[in-house]
């Protein structure tokens, strides 16, 4: 069972951009409006274009102009399509590299990012209503960005929709995705967590779970 599966037992109807939910293999391309009118920009395109970049990106380099470069280098890779980088948002990424979180994580003893997991856990964990579920359940997902400070974990995950509403009560639909995200990194790691933080781009603002 992916994260995303799980996600859906929570929130059947809530749209979620995480790079988890949205493997880069196998997905759809979809330009935007001004490209095609049959076509829209979606979360899962913006989100899966932010996390190209922040996967392949040099932490030192973080000024519009460097973002700039890597993201025609990206394209001519073929990691990011023509209509991806039409809707890459620069600032954004630039804002947040220039955050005191990606200071932090600048100075991190490891940093892992794109970290994916496979774990098995007792169903009741994942959903109350498997409480009389029999045998374990495998999870898998991938986690965004795993760092180590002082001898402990942080767990970093990026969020790229638009945010409407009040961001407190938007981090309590992504506190399930948090818990086996801390479940796996400890799993992997074999260091404790410290903490979970999500990054909302829209908002340039960090959250503590």
């Amino acid at each position: 069972m992916s994260v995303s599966e799980i996600k859906r037992l929570y929130f059947n109807e809530f749209l979620h951009d995480s790079e988890s939910l949205h493997p880069r293999e196998g997905r759809d391309f979809a330009p935007p409006n001004f490209i095609s009118d049959k076509s829209s920009i979606t979360p899962a395109s913006r989100g899966i274009a932010v996390h190209t970049v922040l996967e392949h990106i040099d932490f030192n380099k973080g000024t519009p102009a460097e973002i700039a470069a890597l993201v025609a280098e990206l394209e001519q890779l073929k990691l990011l399509t023509p209509e991806e980088v039409k809707i890459l948002p620069v600032p954004m990424i630039a804002a947040f590299l220039a955050s005191p979180l990606a200071s932090r994580m600048r100075k991190a003893v490891k940093i892992h990012r794109e970290v994916p997991f496979a774990i098995s856990l007792p169903p009741n964990l994942i959903n109350s209503t498997f409480q009389d579920a029999e045998g374990d359940m495998v999870v898998h997902g991938v986690i965004d960005c795993v760092f180590e400070e002082k001898g402990k974990l942080v767990i970093v995950d990026y969020k790229t929709e638009r945010v409407t509403g009040e961001l407190t009560e938007l981090v309590e639909k992504y506190r399930p995705q948090m818990e086996l995200y801390k479940i796996a990194a400890n799993k992997i790691f074999r260091l404790q967590i410290d903490e979970v933080l999500i990054y909302f781009f829209d908002k340039g603002q960090v959250i503590v779970l």
